[in-house]
């Protein structure tokens, strides 16, 4: 099997369906490059910080996350 080339779409699509099956609380970037198979610091070759990444998912969802992420990030 051919590994995956790591991309900020790909990132952000995986993040996308790991808070839609667990929830935001469960999810941390860790938990995402374990997903991934990479080290957590190779996410940051494609996202500028956590804030950055949910505010990206939250656009991927067509505003069905975007305000409780905002008010996740205000509270940060």
């Amino acid at each position: 099997m051919r590994k995956r080339t790591l991309t900020r779409e790909y990132i952000v699509s995986t993040a996308f369906n790991m808070i839609d099956e667990k929830g935001l609380k469960a999810f941390s970037l860790r938990k995402l490059a374990l997903k991934l198979n990479v080290q957590t610091s190779s996410l940051y070759n494609h996202i500028n910080n956590y804030e950055d990444l949910l505010i990206e998912v939250a656009c991927r969802a067509g505003g069905t996350y975007s305000g409780y992420i905002e008010s996740l990030i205000t509270g940060l």
